[in-house]
Formats: C-alpha cells, sequence, structure tokens
C-alpha cells in the first residue's frame, strides 16, 4: 500500500513539469502567431490605406501563396494564415490553434479572438 502511494506520488510529480512544458509551448506559439498574424493584418491595412480598399487576396500585399487556397493562405515562419473579405470594408485573418480551433483577427473590432 505504501508502495503504491510512493509510486502514484512519484507520477503525479513527473506529470506537472510535462504538463508546464507542453503549456509554455502552447502559450508561445499563439504569441508567436499572433505576433506575425500582426504584420499580416499591417500590411493590409497598408493596403487599404493606399489603394483605398481592401486587398482580394495575399497576393496583392505580395504575400507568398498557397495556390491551393487561391491566393487567401500564406505561411509565415511555419504558421499558415487565411485571409477572407466578409465584406468591403471588413476582414478576418486567422491561423489554426488547436484540431478545430483558430485564432482569428477580426478588422471591425481590430482585436484577436
Amino acid at each position: 500500500m505504501k508502495k503504491a502511494k510512493i509510486f502514484i506520488s512519484f507520477i503525479v510529480i513527473a506529470i506537472i513539469p510535462i504538463l508546464l512544458y507542453f503549456m509554455s509551448i502552447k502559450f508561445f506559439y499563439k504569441s508567436l502567431a499572433i505576433k506575425n498574424g500582426n504584420h499580416i493584418v499591417n500590411s493590409i491595412e497598408k493596403y487599404r490605406t493606399e489603394k483605398g480598399h481592401l486587398p482580394d487576396s495575399f497576393n496583392d500585399i505580395n504575400l507568398v501563396t498557397d495556390d491551393f487556397w487561391g491566393g487567401m493562405a500564406t505561411k509565415r515562419k511555419g504558421i499558415k494564415y487565411y485571409y477572407e473579405k466578409m465584406s468591403d470594408s471588413d476582414y478576418i485573418v486567422y491561423f489554426d490553434y488547436n484540431l478545430g480551433d483558430s485564432i482569428t483577427y477580426m478588422s471591425e473590432t481590430k482585436d484577436w479572438y
């Protein structure tokens, strides 16, 4: 019985650092992805200011694109970003964060969600 408690304690103590490690990687990935995404957003806003309208695709702001997505996807530092015009004045930029989850920048609110 005492050996079982020691073993369980050892397992719990071993798992905590592993969980912390993976949580920090996830946080770092999200921070890096948003930082890189902000560069893309700034390019879109610069294009809008200079041309008076939103770009049709990432091709318009001179980003290398994934042809499969018709210029609506690009990779920056290993992270794939997507662009969608929602209207003549609003757009979203997003990237996959978890399986089935994404983080999205909405031009309407000027924030990431």
